[in-house]
């Protein structure tokens, strides 16, 4: 008997403490924002700059701490409107309110030129910046005339605001 009011108490006791993280809904919090930026460059040629939100899905919980993930993307056009390269970086960020960290990053280099090759690609993440670095060169007749690099920094503000 002693046995059974032992088990129907841990039972009680769980379903207690558990009861408030069973029941909490995952629902969307707002729609992903998109950002877009144009540079002109002296020579004619442009780039496009995106900043854009993944979905943000929240489990409502008592944690203090948010997640945020997104990319920014440097789109280089020539002048004549053909993009010739991009570099996405992507990263994922913790906030608070009052501090905000960077938790993950990865790059993306990309040549839509057969001129232009990407040779360097890297990533890091700094305090509250995903960061990624891409390097490409342009070739006339096997010989590198340009060589263009292209640091994009992804951060994230204490409020979540991707930047």
């Amino acid at each position: 008997m002693k046995k059974i009011v032992k088990v129907l108490f841990v039972f009680v006791l769980m379903v207690l403490v558990c009861a408030p993280v069973l029941t909490e809904s995952v629902e969307a919090l707002e729609e992903p924002q998109k950002n877009v930026t144009v540079e002109t460059l002296e020579n004619g040629d442009w780039i496009e700059i995106i900043i854009e939100e993944d979905p943000i899905y929240a489990v409502m919980s008592r944690a203090a701490a948010k997640t945020k993930s997104g990319s920014k993307t440097v789109n280089y056009y020539n002048k004549e409107n053909k993009i010739l390269w991009s570099v996405v970086v992507k990263g994922t960020f913790s906030y608070t309110g009052t501090f905000s960290k960077a938790l993950t990053s990865a790059t993306t280099v990309t040549s839509f030129d057969s001129a232009w090759k990407v040779t360097r690609k890297s990533n890091r993440v700094s305090a509250n910046s995903a960061i990624g670095v891409g390097e490409g060169k342009r070739y006339f007749m096997g010989l590198p005339v340009q060589t263009v690099e292209r640091t994009v920094q992804l951060a994230c503000s204490t409020k979540g605001v991707l930047s």
